[in-house]
């Protein structure tokens, strides 16, 4: 399994992203160190709004909640971005960075990802804490 896929997977598990990433208005995307390895600092996430869907003022108020709801159940620290849909293609971020798509699979709709990645990102998350200890 790749880093990116392990996050991916993950992060689903998770219902406030799942909230998320089931929106017209939002994608959510991982970058950086997470995308080679199982154990970052942090978790690097670039969350895309459409303005014609979402206020800017509830883009940030949801960019907060998510950052502190996945840093809570990962235990490391969550790094989110927040570009419009049009600064993002501007700025060709994505590109850039090589960021990753998360979102829903299309067959599972309502998919709560596997059973077993809660207790594999918690083995995770504590070996790389152990580490940064």
């Amino acid at each position: 399994m790749l880093a990116s896929d392990f996050w991916t997977t993950n992060l689903l598990a998770m219902k406030s992203v799942q909230d998320a990433v089931g929106s017209e208005s939002i994608a959510l995307y991982i970058f950086g160190s997470a995308l080679r390895t199982f154990q970052p600092n942090d978790l690097d996430l670039l969350l895309i709004y459409d303005r014609q869907l979402l206020s800017t003022e509830s883009a940030l108020s949801l960019r907060r909640r998510l950052s502190k709801s996945i840093a809570m159940e990962l235990g490391f620290p969550a790094d989110l971005v927040l570009l419009s849909k049009s600064e993002a293609q501007q700025s060709r971020f994505v590109e850039m960075e090589g960021a990753v798509l998360v979102s829903i699979p299309q067959s599972e709709p309502n998919s709560s990802c596997c059973g077993r990645a809660g207790s594999d990102v918690s083995r995770i998350c504590s070996m790389a804490a152990r580490r940064r200890a």
